[in-house]
């Protein structure tokens, strides 16, 4: 095979060597953008790549190189780095360290979709491959996410006490691991396989190299107004240190938005008229890709109104009872509680991990059909027609919601 064909990656202990193999053997069957696993060699600690171009970081400071790209594709290879960092956390493989280092660009592909490669994943947790070691980071404030950095620094300290180590300053600092000690020394428990929004700590650092390149290497897009490049970097300042992982994909979402507004603009300003690709698998393809990310912004507004129109629901409900002193009988205040049950379990869970989202029409059909009992009841009790059509109208509002975006999050 020629030399040019592959890439070898060279381990200092068996452990990092033996987990890349498997987690780019994993993303490979899954048909993920990192370099395909050709050999994988234990003994000699190395595993052998597929070449996938030089890294993003090298391109950026090679003036050489650079003068061949222009505004448009240098912001469409930055839009691709993004949706690949995005889409392996959909398979549950989240690199921590998204880096213009990490992502690498291969002139001799056609499609730029198909050009960009994530690599080196020392720095990636995923469930499928249970962490043993502590994740080879040093946390740095500048850099990381604050649950990651809390994370990290918990993980190294006790394999320093494990080990009978004095323990240096973790944060923000350099410090030495003995590569004996740290072949040595497992653990199953380990803080970072266990943070509550890893969504999150991939967007943080999205937002920190798309942040970077827009403050450092702002020369390279020169047809980009200053005002159209404040928006982006104010757009990639709102992914840093977020809480909520429903909110972390939305803002990924809302940068690549932009980066395609933008894209848009600079290819009719320069009189590259976009075309579509004579090809009916292609073009379901990118018809797909470009209205999934919109139809999932969407989606959140319609849900988050519906929410508000079921809570209007609960509201006129608990007004009727009131203005026509309707005591609550044993069913329905049974139901009640169920319905406060419901919303207060659903909220829990949703925070310890964003999964639950996923659940959350789910959560509004039920909520509806608990309003649906109570306007009944407030029937049987000749209860005011404004009361019941206010209350009627929210569960059909809240039903159709749901019935009408029920594709969206799945």
């Amino acid at each position: 095979m020629n030399k040019k064909n592959y890439h070898v990656k060279k381990f200092e202990e068996s452990y990092s060597q033996s987990r890349e193999a498997q987690l780019i053997q994993y993303l490979n069957q899954r048909g993920a953008q990192v370099p395909k696993l050709i050999s994988n060699h234990p003994t000699e600690k190395i595993i052998k790549m597929q070449y996938a171009g030089e890294s993003l970081l090298g391109i950026i400071n090679n003036n050489k190189i650079t003068k061949k790209l222009n505004t448009i594709q240098i912001l469409k290879i930055l839009r691709e780095s993004i949706n690949i960092g995005q889409e392996i956390s959909k398979l549950e493989v989240w690199h921590f360290d998204l880096a213009l280092r990490n992502f690498t660009f291969l002139e001799s592909q056609e499609l730029i979709s198909k050009s960009i490669f994530v690599i080196d994943f020392s720095a990636a947790v995923s469930p499928s491959f249970i962490l043993q070691k502590p994740l080879w980071l040093r946390p740095d404030t500048k850099v990381h996410h604050g649950e990651l950095i809390q994370a990290l620094e918990k993980d190294w300290v006790n394999f320093f006490k494990k080990n009978s180590l004095s323990v240096p300053t973790i944060i923000n600092n350099e410090f030495i691991i003995p590569l004996e000690k740290y072949n040595n020394y497992w653990n199953p428990q380990l803080y970072v396989q266990k943070l509550r929004n890893p969504v999150c700590v991939v967007a943080h650092s999205i937002g920190i190299m798309i942040y970077d390149f827009l403050i450092n290497s702002s020369e390279l897009t020169p047809e980009i107004s200053k005002k159209k490049l404040e928006k982006l970097k104010k757009i990639t300042l709102g992914l840093k240190n977020l809480r909520s992982s429903i909110v972390a994909h939305h803002n990924i979402n809302r940068l690549l938005e932009s980066i395609d507004l933008t894209i848009q603009e600079l290819e009719i300003s320069s009189g590259v008229t976009p075309r579509p690709i004579i090809s009916v698998k292609k073009n379901n393809a990118t018809h797909s890709k470009n209205t999934k990310t919109s139809n999932s912004s969407r989606a959140i507004k319609e849900n988050i109104l519906a929410l508000f129109i079921l809570c209007f629901g609960f509201f006129v409900t608990n007004e009727a009872y009131t203005h026509h002193n309707i005591i609550l009988g044993n069913i329905a205040y049974s139901i009640a509680l169920v319905a406060i049950g419901i919303s207060i379990l659903y909220l829990f869970l949703s925070v310890i991990t964003w999964k639950f989202f996923i659940f959350f029409k789910v959560f509004l059909r039920l909520e509806s059909m608990i309003l649906f009992y109570y306007f009944f009841e407030l029937l049987f009790h000749d209860t005011s027609w404004l009361f019941l059509i206010l209350i009627l109208i929210s569960v059909i509002s809240t039903l159709g919601f749901t019935v009408k975006y029920r594709n969206t999050f799945n």
